[in-house]
């Protein structure tokens, strides 16, 4: 509900919440392989890129409210996952 208004925050949280399920160690994904995953429609050039991740980081922030528990890193070169319980519980 919370992030019904942004359909990027919605496909990270889905993306997030699916990784974190069977992430056995933590996990460095470049921004340039963030960008064909979620941004195919900023330019693939400097200029592009980086207002790709400017505006990724709005609808992570959103996620990572809803979603507390998901830890990561962001750096200059890639957002790392590690290991963490995911909000949606796991069947057995």
């Amino acid at each position: 509900k919370a992030l019904k208004r942004s359909p990027l925050a919605l496909d990270i949280y889905c993306w997030l919440t699916y990784r974190m399920s069977y992430l056995k160690r933590p996990t460095s994904i470049p921004w340039e392989l963030l960008q064909a995953q979620f941004g195919c429609d900023y330019p693939n050039t400097s200029p592009g890129k980086a207002h790709f991740k400017q505006k990724f980081h709005k609808p992570l922030n959103s996620v990572l409210v809803v979603s507390p528990e998901a830890k990561l890193e962001i750096s200059k070169d890639s957002l790392t996952l590690k290991p963490s319980k995911t909000h949606v519980k796991k069947i057995t």
